[in-house]
């Protein structure tokens, strides 16, 4: 119960009080550096395993009854568990610029595209101690080479009262999507929503959070997490930058305007920039063992680039049809709809701030024909503001994927995307994605 399901969910919080503010702001500001520093030396630290021990990993299959295929249960020792996931797209489109297309760090960019290599380990010591760290590379819009450490956590588990307590830098466990590594997603690219409002669709923090898993029937659980953004995040900001195209534009025609001609604000300010707080309420019901509803309500907040306060609410809802129930295998079909809304405060400098707000939501259906094949169709909204130069967008998205084995470590997706921008031409996109995902379950 501890290491699965929770790898998705976050919960509801309302409190930012001045007194909280200023304290939390005291504490992150203290470990920003060093942190920065600490992840620079770790971000080769899995690679460097992998290649150190794997002579050792191949020892481990007659022990464990490890598969080497699909990597379950290879281990060192019965503590170290290696991961190791690769995927990549290649893609045309009516859009000659497809970065302008990416929302999220981990879209294509270009025709051919290096979407994630992320090695990894998870760390198991007995019944109390766990661990993780990854690592994602990628290729960006240029076509060079980039990534780092994604998380690097420490986790206490089956503590007294039925808490878990994790520490160092980590996915917030906000909504259905967030808390996912790209490897894990439905789709070749991130939902619009998640990508505009949640720090480019990948929210995370270096801090503590902890988690209460709650005594009722079916699984529930509250997190709580205080911390801060990374201060050595690798991922580029090189998407959603409307605003910073608009600003090049008025600074090349400023000469031709008045000067008291408004200027753009800078998009990305509105981000988390020096501490954030999240919660996150997950909530199961099952009607009996076929059909299962599961919902979260979340709240995040912390402060911005401006030096004000950006909030953030969400909501889910998924419902899940299982032919076989709780046992393996089996069709299914998996309806799933999550919405948020960002409230904050911007403005240039020595000048009063201004209050905006936007609203996203996605709604995905997934249809299980059996072991292999999945049929998917996704619709997302992002509502968009003027002032920031951030466009009013929707996509719909069919996808069709296949899976080599039951295990489905070994994957390939054809998925069409149909943009429509406020400001510029549709765009009809197609993609082939493919994945290889080896290894067991990771410490979430």
């Amino acid at each position: 119960m501890s290491e699965g399901y929770l790898s998705d969910f976050e919960l509801d919080v309302t409190a930012e009080s001045s007194f909280l503010r200023s304290k939390f702001l005291v504490a992150i500001e203290l470990r920003l550096d060093l942190t920065a520093s600490i992840m620079q030396q770790l971000r080769f630290l899995p690679l460097l395993l992998i290649a150190t021990l794997s002579p050792c990993l191949a020892e481990s299959e007659d022990d464990f009854g490890a598969d080497l295929w699909t990597g379950s249960q290879v281990n060192l020792g019965n503590m170290f568990f290696p991961h190791l996931h690769i995927s990549g797209a290649v893609g045309a489109s009516s859009e000659d610029d497809l970065e302008s297309l990416a929302g999220g760090d981990h879209d294509p960019t270009q025709n051919v595209n290096l979407l994630a290599l992320e090695p990894g380990f998870s760390l198991r010591l007995g019944d109390h101690i766990e661990g993780f760290i990854t690592s994602s590379y990628r290729t960006d819009g240029e076509g060079d080479f980039t990534g780092g450490i994604e998380e690097a956590f420490v986790k206490l588990t089956n503590l007294p009262g039925d808490f878990e307590l994790r520490g160092g830098r980590y996915f917030n466990r906000v909504g259905f999507q967030n808390a996912r590594h790209s490897h894990a997603w439905d789709y070749v690219d991130q939902y619009l929503a998640n990508a505009r409002i949640l720090q480019e669709g990948e929210m995370a923090s270096v801090g503590g959070e902890l988690t209460w898993l709650m005594p009722t029937r079916y699984p529930s659980a509250f997190s709580l997490s205080v911390g801060g953004p990374p201060g050595g995040h690798s991922h580029g900001h090189g998407h959603e930058e409307e605003g910073h195209e608009e600003e090049e534009h008025h600074d090349e025609d400023e000469d031709g305007h008045d000067e008291d001609e408004h200027e753009m604000l800078e998009a990305d300010g509105a981000n988390f920039d020096d501490y954030v707080i999240s919660a996150n309420l997950l909530g199961t019901w099952r009607y009996n063992d076929f059909h299962q509803f599961t919902g979260n309500l979340n709240f995040s907040f912390g402060e911005n680039e401006f030096d004000e306060l950006t909030r953030i609410y969400g909501a889910g809802l998924e419902y899940l049809w299982r032919e076989n129930g709780l046992e393996a295998g089996g069709r299914y079909v998996r309806l799933r709809t999550e919405a948020m809304y960002r409230d904050f405060k911007a403005g240039h400098e020595d000048e009063p701030k201004s209050r905006y707000n936007e609203f996203g939501f996605y709604s995905s259906a997934t249809y299980g024909f059996n072991d292999n094949w999945e049929a998917s169709l996704r619709a997302g909204y992002v509502e968009g503001i003027d002032d920031a130069g951030l466009q009013e967008r929707w996509r719909v998205s069919p996808a069709l994927t296949w899976s080599l084995n039951r295990e489905r470590n070994m994957y390939m997706r054809l998925q069409y995307n149909y943009d429509h921008r406020s400001e510029l031409a549709d765009a009809h996109t197609v993609w082939l994605g493919f994945g290889i995902n080896w290894g067991g379950s990771e410490v979430r």
